[in-house]
């Protein structure tokens, strides 16, 4: 009879190593993918094969009517088919449409536009990305006010804020939810749960990265902290003087930039070491995938690819 216990327990011993190992290898390769893209120059298969990645499709077209309108206009334009698209396009995503909060007096007309931004970002992240499926079920709650003075956004590693009084048009609310669910994905989903601590780059001074997290990878870049920059590293390393400011916004900076603006990207990040990097991590997320790439943008830096924008929300698209 122990014979007997003693055999089950080595069998189920035996099982339990080969799934753990199962799992360690997924992530591993996870990190590999990530930490070691430095193997697959996007930006020199760009130049070698003169190829222009395809964008998702996930973008929807129907959002186009929004373009060049002010959100905070209160005409309405037929407002009971706003009403409608709204809520058809409500029921389609519901898991996440009850979890956006609208806190003030707004339209259909807003709430449609606001809510196809949100979906847009939202499922190209979750549709575009190899690491991981069910991005929204990561978001517990995304709240739209409209409070003057207050931040335009801010973000925890599972809800959003947006303060909406200063966002007119359709572009720069675009880019802030990729950039808060650039947020998300840094904090909420590249991490890992075991092993030793972090004791250089905290959230906010709290010890809770792991030294296997894969964003540390990112944040080393260019910093040897999270509130000291390496020595060498200046305003050119970085996708916006905003994204100085820490490595979260860092992170988040270029990764709506990636997003929503490549081909400026990729165009300051040819003779940028640092921005090289960046620029890889975030395509090695995606396989090269983006949503938005547009020659214009590069008018922003006034065709220098040694200047930055301050913040890659207010760029245009």
């Amino acid at each position: 009879m122990n014979k007997r216990k003693s055999r089950i327990i080595i069998k189920f011993i035996i099982a339990a190593g080969i799934f753990y190992l199962g799992i360690s290898f997924n992530v591993f390769h996870i990190w590999e993918k990530l930490i070691n893209n430095e193997q697959k120059d996007y930006l020199k298969i760009n130049e070698e094969k003169n190829l222009e990645p395809e964008a998702s499709g996930h973008y929807s077209a129907q959002n186009q009517i929004y373009q060049n309108l002010n959100l905070s206009w209160n005409k309405k334009l037929n407002e009971s088919w706003y009403e409608s698209d709204f809520n058809i396009l409500c029921k389609s995503n519901h898991i996440l449409c009850d979890k956006i909060n609208f806190h003030w007096k707004y339209n259909y007309y807003q709430k449609r536009a606001y809510l196809s931004d949100i979906v847009d970002i939202v499922y190209f992240i979750n549709d575009s990305n190899k690491i991981w499926s069910n991005f929204e079920d990561t978001i517990s709650e995304i709240t739209i006010n409209n409070n003057k003075w207050d931040r335009r956004w801010y973000a925890t590693w599972y809800s959003i804020v947006f303060n909406v009084w200063t966002v007119d048009i359709y572009s720069e609310f675009l880019n802030l939810v990729s950039h808060e669910m650039g947020h998300i994905v840094d904090l909420g989903f590249l991490q890992w749960n075991g092993g030793k601590k972090h004791w250089s780059f905290t959230e906010f001074w709290k010890v809770t990265f792991y030294i296997n997290d894969p964003s540390i990878y990112y944040y080393g870049i260019s910093r040897g902290s999270e509130k000291i920059r390496k020595a060498k590293a200046t305003k050119k390393d970085f996708c916006s003087g905003y994204g100085m400011y820490d490595p979260f916004e860092d992170f988040a900076e270029c990764f709506n930039m990636y997003i929503n603006h490549n081909y400026l990207f990729r165009q300051i990040a040819k003779s940028n070491p640092s921005l090289k990097k960046k620029y890889n991590y975030m395509a090695g997320i995606f396989d090269w995938v983006y949503l938005k790439s547009n020659k214009k943008d590069l008018l922003l830096v006034k065709n220098d690819v040694n200047r930055r924008p301050w913040d890659t929300t207010k760029i245009s698209n």
